[in-house]
């Protein structure tokens, strides 16, 4: 072809194999997700966004349980208060609060495993339950730890 002249795209198939799945599924943005702009090669993914959703969601587990790990100090990670090991029920809590300060930075609940992951897992964070996490925010201490019974 002569140098003046724009190259032909290729034609798109009409359909893609996922390479995780292994399905046909149609060639299109509903399916396939776009490369960012970083990638080596711009277009679409070769695996489906149902594969990708998977795949996103097992790197997040995996972050979240190493950090629960890291500050429970144990490969079952438990709550430092009332002693939990249901994985499902611990998160992360600001040892001395913070954590809506944390929040207004940027970070949300689901990243905030990869942003201690990030900077080396800093102190000032521990493992508790959601219910002794969100008593501790309410109430300023977890009734576990009240020494004498609330007054109503």
């Amino acid at each position: 072809m002569p140098s003046g002249f724009p190259k032909r795209p290729r034609a798109l198939s009409p359909t893609r194999v996922c390479s995780v799945c292994k399905t046909e599924k149609p060639n299109t943005e509903d399916f396939f997700q776009k490369r960012s702009q970083r990638q080596w090669r711009l277009g679409l993914q070769s695996y489906c966004r149902t594969c990708n959703k998977e795949r996103t969601k097992r790197q997040h587990n995996a972050r979240r349980l190493r950090a629960l790990q890291h500050y429970a100090g144990s490969a079952k990670p438990f709550c430092a208060c009332c002693g939990e090991s249901q994985v499902e029920f611990l998160g992360l809590d600001h040892i001395e609060g913070g954590g809506n300060r944390h929040r207004k930075m940027g970070e949300s609940a689901t990243s905030i495993a990869l942003w201690v992951q990030r900077h080396g897992f800093p102190p000032g964070f521990q493992v508790l339950c959601h219910n002794c996490n969100l008593a501790k925010g309410f109430y300023g201490v977890c009734p576990h730890k009240r020494t004498t019974s609330p007054t109503t």
